[in-house]
């Protein structure tokens, strides 16, 4: 293996280990409130879990007597994941060490008002943390999926209200017939496609535009659209779209925050549905998510459930 691939991974290791000790050192601390140590015992976890996959990729990488055609990680992307898990690091940081000043008096109301906000910076992180590990497995092959007839209007329905949270800026709509089709999924990673769509939806649309949610039976498949009546994507954004830590934003946006994997690992959880994931223009203005699940009488008739890795 070349010897920057192994230095830039060594490098995210040491990056990750420093992250941990700062969660650990907060987890501990019995000056802060229930909530943010319990947060930062999360974090620790998830950073132990991220940990654990870098370093066996970099174990797996090392062991191998020629270099993989194309680095795992390259200097720019290492760059970019480390700003932006820092950005809400710094401000967990910031708000608690705010709340534990000697020298400072806090009003209740906005003590709840900085454990808000680092709780809201913790998801984010949580979520950052999250994408990693799952464009981690996918690459290697190693994220199992569990399949099993589900209902979409039954999925929509439950994930509704994390939906609404995320498109709370736009008017959200949702039309899933309950008579649809079942699909055979794997609920979860079908959950996290929507929720990846939606959240992306809602960074490049004006605030109070619609974002629907819609889904109609096509033979084999049923198709699921996640439009929006913004300004649409110019083409040159859209040919990016689906490449990792790639910022979907144009002509001076700047409200996302992201590592930019929500439309790759959708793309990916999509296609081992044996479905498709593509972007096209909305008839009355701006741009359609689309993907397409097969039903549950084409999709693996002769099991019930199935597990399969991306690599089956």
């Amino acid at each position: 293996m070349p010897d920057d691939i192994s230095d830039e991974l060594r490098q995210l290791l040491a990056f990750l280990r420093e992250m941990n000790d700062e969660a650990q050192t907060q987890a501990r601390n019995e000056l802060l409130p229930p909530i943010l140590r319990s947060h930062s015992f999360g974090m620790s976890d998830a950073f132990e879990i991220a940990l654990k996959s870098v370093n066996s990729v970099l174990e797996r990488l090392e062991a191998q007597p020629t270099p993989e055609p194309e680095p795992v990680i390259k200097t720019d992307v290492l760059g970019k994941v480390a700003h932006e898990l820092r950005s809400p690091l710094t401000s967990i940081l910031g708000f608690s060490s705010t709340l534990l000043a000697d020298d400072m008096q806090f009003e209740p109301s906005a003590q709840r008002q900085f454990i808000e906000i680092i709780d809201v910076e913790a998801q984010r992180m949580s979520g950052y943390l999250d994408h990693l590990m799952d464009w981690s497995r996918l690459q290697d092959g190693s994220l199992s999926f569990l399949f099993e007839d589900a209902s979409l209007a039954a999925i929509t329905a439950g994930l509704e209200p994390r939906l609404r949270v995320l498109a709370h800026d736009h008017a959200l709509q949702m039309e899933v017939a309950p008579d649809l089709p079942p699909v055979k999924v794997d609920r979860r990673r079908v959950e996290q496609v929507l929720l990846n769509l939606v959240g992306s939806v809602a960074v490049y649309t004006p605030n109070g535009t619609p974002i629907l949610i819609s889904a109609q039976a096509e033979t084999d498949y049923l198709r699921v659209n996640v439009a929006d009546h913004g300004a649409g994507l110019p083409p040159e954004v859209r040919a990016r779209a689906f490449l990792p830590y790639q910022v979907l934003l144009s002509n001076g946006q700047s409200k996302r925050k992201s590592l930019g994997l929500e439309l790759p690992i959708s793309k990916a959880f999509v296609e081992r549905h044996g479905g498709v994931l593509w972007i096209e223009d909305n008839p009355q203005g701006g741009t359609t998510l689309a993907f397409t699940l097969p039903v549950a009488q084409r999709a693996l008739p002769d099991r019930e459930v199935e597990e399969l890795s991306p690599s089956a």
